[in-house]
């Protein structure tokens, strides 16, 4: 069967609930994208420095941190709806404060609400996912649904070069689109508004059930080696558009070309992922692409050649970011149903409290720390050392047909 075909047959057995929530997804996602190229260089061009932003970034994950434990709670007790539009509306109120409101201080806070506003959408997108679709189909919707989020953000990205041509590329400019990636994303209520809710149906538990009731060895064995991963990206992913500003002067315009080409290419990957999990196996195609992905970090690491930088950063990108459907398959399928949203969520935590020690460590050895070509050097490199590790232990923990669920 054709690849075309084999996609074609599994979306029409996406129920109505799975495809308003990959409506929203891919709305929610084309703000945030808009939002993900303009911020740092905003905030870079509104005078704070390397070591300031990495901690406004830190503060968005420790929002997220300690939000999505809660979220976890309340969309295993409460209907979806409601937290779901109250969870994008919370996040760009932070997002929007982020672009309205100056000082360290009143950024920080901003930047925490946009966080803790964001926890429920993205603690709810496996669980959701995996009660609404049967087991044929559930590898195909998590990769669509990360296939779409890629072509919105494609499409939010390059929002920058109209916008650019029309506003210029001053702070005032970059505030402008910051805004307007706020309001792409607000949209995402409108689908959200026409799923199927239900009250849930499981026995109200508290925070000491939840923690009673989890299989700790595998909550371990599946958190421990996403850390490491979310540990080497938060040290140099955060800061991307400002390597490409600062080694090769790029304009907003010029980057957000970059970031378009990078989640186009991840869209194909996305695609094709579950298709290669299909006859490599899951645990081999994520371990394998984060593999091969260190040799175009070490390319990013040291060259001056803005061409050569360019082609590292996609084929980074997709090789590090194809396998996120077939591990979030995956992670769910190891989890018993009663567990999932539980489960996302403190890998979430786990992947989080990593990324926001180490964006506050990658700003401030970007901003302190001149050793190889720049102070971009460094954190790459240290990236390059955590995601080894994390890809290994993954192999270690999982590679055993009999350790896992699943194929």
């Amino acid at each position: 069967m054709s690849l075309h075909r084999d996609y074609a047959d599994h979306i029409r057995a996406f129920t109505p609930n799975a495809r308003r929530f990959l409506v929203a997804n891919a709305l929610f996602a084309l703000g945030g994208a808009l939002l993900g190229v303009t911020r740092n260089l905003y905030l870079k061009k509104a005078g704070y420095t390397e070591e300031e932003i990495g901690s406004f970034l830190s503060a968005v994950q420790a929002g997220t941190v300690l939000c999505v434990v809660p979220a976890a709670l309340l969309l295993d007790r409460w209907r979806i709806k409601p937290i779901l539009a109250l969870s994008v509306l919370v996040a760009m109120a932070g997002n929007a404060g982020t672009a309205l409101l100056d000082g360290r201080l009143a950024l920080t806070a901003a930047s925490f609400v946009a966080g803790a506003g964001g926890a429920a959408f993205g603690v709810a997108a496996s669980p959701f996912f995996a009660r609404n679709s049967g087991p044929a189909e559930r590898g195909h919707l998590f990769g669509v649904s990360i296939g779409l989020t890629a072509l919105a953000g494609t499409l939010g990205n390059l929002a920058v070069v109209p916008l650019q041509r029309l506003l210029g590329e001053g702070q005032d400019a970059l505030r402008t689109m910051m805004l307007t990636g706020t309001a792409g994303a607000v949209l995402a209520v409108a689908p959200i508004a026409f799923i199927a809710d239900a009250a849930a149906d499981s026995p109200r538990r508290t925070l000491r059930d939840f923690l009673l009731a989890r299989d700790w060895s595998t909550l371990l064995k599946l958190c421990i080696p996403d850390a490491l991963i979310g540990a080497g990206a938060g040290l140099t992913i955060p800061f991307i558009n400002l390597y490409f500003q600062d080694r090769f002067g790029a304009s907003p315009a010029r980057i957000s070309w970059f970031f378009a080409a990078s989640s186009a290419m991840n869209m194909v990957g996305f695609l094709l992922a579950p298709a290669i999990a299909q006859r490599l196996g899951r645990v081999a195609t994520v371990a394998g692409t984060q593999l091969l992905s260190i040799p175009f970090f070490a390319a990013l690491a040291f060259t001056g050649n803005l061409p050569l930088a360019v082609a590292a950063f996609l084929l980074r990108s997709l090789l590090m970011n194809m396998s996120h459907p077939v591990l979030s398959a995956f992670v769910m399928d190891q989890a018993a149903p009663d567990q999932q949203a539980v489960t996302n969520s403190l890998k979430q935590v786990s992947w989080n409290t990593c990324w926001a020690v180490s964006a506050w460590a990658g700003g401030w050895m970007i901003h302190h720390v001149s050793w190889g070509r720049d102070g971009y050097t460094l954190p790459t490199l240290c990236t390059i050392g955590t995601y080894i590790l994390g890809s290994a232990l993954f192999l270690l923990f999982w590679g055993n047909p009999r350790s896992r669920k699943g194929p």
